[in-house]
This record gives C-alpha cells, sequence and structure tokens, in this order.
C-alpha cells in the first residue's frame, strides 16, 4: 500500500520560508517567513513591514506542535492544556492535530486547477525552475486524478483544459507553454481558475485551486476587496485555494483578504531555488485533505474575560462564546490556538465542528475546560514565549510606521524580557528563530540615529 507521507511541511510555503522545514501543512504562516525575509531586506523605503503583517497566530504555527494525534476514523483531535500565569490569569492552549498519513486508496481523486503568474517578472530562473517543479509535481498524480493549468499576465488564458494524468505527454507539453511577458492581471488569472474548477467539479473529489503569484496587481480589476468578495463566492461553491507568494515583492496585503475571505491558506516561497522542494518534497500534505469547515467554539460564563491571541480575521465574540473560522486543513497540519483568561475558575466548554473531507460526515468533539489538567508542558511555555515575542514585533512594526524608534526599540526589548520568563530563548530552537528575527529588528532599529518616519509603502500591503 502506498502511504501519502506527512513530514515536516511548508506546504506550498507562503507563509512559510521553504528553506525550513518545520512550518505547517495546511496552516497559513506567511507572518513567519516574509518577517525573517525583511530582517534581510528593506520593504520599499521602509525597514519593517506593517504591523497588520506580524500575525501572532501565524508565527506560533509556524513549527509542528508536539501533540497527540487523533485515533480510529477520526480525521481531527483537539487537546487542551493550562497554564498558571501571574495576576491570577490562566492560559489555554487549544491544540488540533491531523493524521500523519492517510493510505492512496482512501483519498478522494483530485481536481486541480493551477493558476500561473506569467507576467513578466516571473522569466528567467523562476519560470525555469517553476515549470521543472510542476513535471515532478504532476508526477505524484495517480491515474484517477485531472489537472488544468490557467496562466495570467495582461489576460488570462486556459493552457491545459482538465486533463486525467493518464495523459502525460499533452501535460507536459502545457507546462512547456507557460512562458513570462507582460503586466499582472491577477484577477482574471484567479477568476478563470475558479470556473475551470467548477465547470468540472465532482463533490466525490478534491477541487482545489492553486494560485501562484511574485508581484503585485496591474492590469485590470486591482480592488482587493472585490476580488476577494468573488473569490469568497467561488470559495462557498466548494472549491478550496491555496496561495502561494513567491520572493518579497507579491501583494500581501490583496492575497492575505482573498485568504481571509474564506477558508484558503496563505504560502510564501522565499526564493526560486526553493520552488521544487515545494511542490515535490512537500506536496503529500497537499494532496491529502483532512478536514473543511473547521471551527472551534469556545464557551465560557463570562467571554468578556478572555483574550485570544492573534486571529483578529476570524475571530467572533458574544456575551459567552468565542467562535474562531479556522482554515481547512491537510493532513499532517498541527495547530494552536491560545487564550488568556482573568478570574478564579475556568468554567466552560471547547468544540471544535468540522467536516471529514472524505467521508464529508459533520463532526463535533468537546472537551469539558473544567476537566483540563492544570500541569504545564514545555508546549504550552514555548508557544506563550513565541506569542509575545510575536506581539512585540507587531508593537514595535506599529510604533516605527509612526515615527518613533526608540519606542519601537523598546517595544521588542519588553517583548524578548518577557518571552523569557516562561522559555530559555537559546535553548529551545523555535523560540530561538523568532527571537532571532527579533534581534534582527532590533538591529536595524539601533542603527537609525534619529526618530525616523518611514514613507508609507501602501501597494504591497
Amino acid at each position: 500500500m502506498k502511504i501519502f507521507s506527512i513530514t515536516a511541511i511548508v506546504v506550498l510555503a507562503w507563509a512559510i520560508v521553504a528553506t525550513d522545514v518545520h512550518g505547517q501543512a495546511g496552516v497559513s504562516s506567511s507572518s513567519f517567513g516574509v518577517a525573517r525575509s525583511g530582517v534581510h531586506n528593506r520593504f520599499g523605503d521602509s525597514l519593517m513591514p506593517p504591523p497588520e503583517f506580524f500575525r501572532v497566530e501565524e508565527f506560533v504555527n509556524y513549527h509542528r506542535h508536539d501533540l497527540p494525534l487523533p485515533t480510529g476514523n477520526k480525521k481531527v483531535r483537539l487537546n487542551v492544556q493550562q497554564m498558571e500565569l501571574e495576576d491570577d490569569k490562566t492560559l489555554l492552549q487549544f491544540g488540533i492535530t491531523t493524521p500523519r498519513a492517510i493510505g492512496e486508496e482512501d483519498l478522494p481523486p483530485l481536481n486541480v486547477v493551477l493558476v500561473i503568474d506569467e507576467s513578466g517578472s516571473m522569466s528567467g530562473e523562476k519560470m525555469e525552475k517553476l515549470k521543472e517543479a510542476l513535471s515532478a509535481f504532476v508526477d505524484r498524480f495517480r491515474s484517477s486524478d485531472s489537472v488544468a493549468i490557467v496562466g495570467f499576465e495582461n489576460k488570462a488564458r486556459l493552457i491545459l483544459p482538465a486533463t486525467k494524468k493518464t495523459e502525460t505527454q499533452k501535460i507536459r507539453a502545457a507546462i512547456d507553454d507557460i512562458t513570462a511577458g507582460g503586466g499582472t492581471n491577477l484577477h482574471a488569472g484567479l477568476m478563470m481558475g475558479y470556473r475551470e474548477a467548477l465547470e468540472n467539479f465532482d463533490a466525490e473529489r478534491t477541487n482545489r485551486v492553486i494560485f501562484l503569484t511574485d508581484g503585485n496587481a496591474n492590469v485590470g480589476e486591482t480592488h482587493a476587496a472585490e476580488i476577494a468578495a468573488e473569490s469568497k463566492r467561488c470559495i462557498n461553491k466548494g472549491i478550496s485555494l491555496v496561495t502561494i507568494g513567491l520572493g518579497v515583492d507579491f501583494n500581501n496585503g490583496l492575497l492575505r483578504e482573498i485568504a481571509d475571505s474564506g477558508r484558503g491558506t496563505m504560502h510564501y516561497i522565499g526564493d526560486a531555488k526553493d520552488i521544487r522542494k515545494t511542490f515535490v518534497k512537500e506536496v503529500d500534505s497537499l494532496l491529502a485533505p483532512a478536514a473543511t469547515k473547521v471551527r472551534l467554539e469556545i464557551k465560557l460564563d463570562d467571554a468578556s474575560k478572555a483574550k485570544v491571541f492573534g486571529y483578529k480575521k476570524k475571530l467572533d465574540r458574544s456575551d459567552d462564546k468565542l467562535v474562531l473560522n479556522l482554515d481547512d486543513l491537510n493532513c499532517g497540519a498541527t495547530q494552536v490556538v491560545l487564550m488568556k483568561f482573568s478570574g478564579e475558575e475556568m468554567i466552560g466548554e471547547a468544540t471544535l465542528k468540522y467536516v471529514d473531507a472524505i467521508t464529508k460526515e459533520k463532526v463535533e468533539v468537546d472537551v469539558d475546560l473544567e476537566d483540563v489538567d492544570g500541569a504545564s508542558s514545555a508546549s504550552i511555555n514555548r508557544n506563550y514565549a513565541i506569542s509575545k515575542i510575536a506581539g512585540g514585533l507587531n508593537a514595535s512594526a506599529d510604533f516605527y510606521q509612526e515615527g518613533r524608534r526608540s519606542k519601537a526599540e523598546e517595544a521588542l526589548k519588553s517583548a524578548l524580557r518577557k518571552a523569557r520568563k516562561y522559555r530559555d530563548l537559546d535553548d529551545d530552537s523555535h523560540v530561538r528563530r523568532v527571537a532571532k528575527i527579533a534581534n534582527g529588528y532590533l538591529e536595524k532599529l539601533s542603527s537609525l540615529k534619529d526618530e525616523h518616519r518611514p514613507e508609507p509603502v501602501e501597494s504591497k500591503w
């Protein structure tokens, strides 16, 4: 029996710098990838990306978490841990995992549409590496799987209509036909990709659009809200979306809005040399969906006393409930949600709801929060320390954008001090990786002699 092994993955790394193998399968984490790239690159005239880019949850979920896996036929497991904090506060960690592997015979066939940026900026090594990777990627398909290819520059074009894997020569010829030149009509390409996926839609298949770009939309519809609204309508019809940004010049704001509008994941490839690794070594997770319509509901006696770290675009709050609408999950995914609670007693229940991607069964998993073990673990200490540093990066970027360099510097120093209370920044490789990013920005900020107000960088973010 052939097994789709799920390694420690960067699933098509947009959010994850693909030179590292700690990223998560099926979980957006682009903040970490571009933040690390930003230590070595200037973003226009700015030394730091804008604050909205530093998402705490994506830093926390960059690495694979050591959490118990689902058992039996379950596709998702919910694990809750607790840690006491100072000032009568409690930290809860909601850990979500999916199976590491699923037998090929259990996986639904694929209806995949590759939407490829053919603009002029993709010429040269980028395009050569991409075409090599796509050929190897399609080689991994099964005879029952089908693939279509859409290219876009000033206009979108259907390079290959939905074609079964058995027509190998036809697929290879289509990949060879991908070129580079012209502008970037991102909207036209994405919409044609959705139309092709919907035209061949099959409820018994995994229907997915994989969208790769290295630049900014500069032709056709360029308004993020309009593109995101159209994308959401297609996703609601059963098409899943994986978005990949290549290099540092892609339009993070636009693509982020597209991802936030639905349940699509967003990833990052730092360098053209990493393209093959992404499409070949880390491809199994892309071919093995585990759960869709994932939703975490946390019922509390008083939800106003609870703070969720990150997930601002995905969190709904009422008097007695917190609801997070999470991304669809592939196999090999681990995801953590951190929540701080003020009060003497934790009263409530956590419910994880999802649809099994293979059986289409609706599943609910309940955990009584009063029964959670109070013994903290290395996992929850590590993730809380990372959340502190990521929050400091966000605050620092906010101060920097306001021209308050000294405040930006102090925000990072304070965050690192707080993180050290919970995890050694040198001994833990995961925390060290994030602390290294913070220290990199500290060095850049300290090199500025006077208060510095950056020029706004609107088009990318």
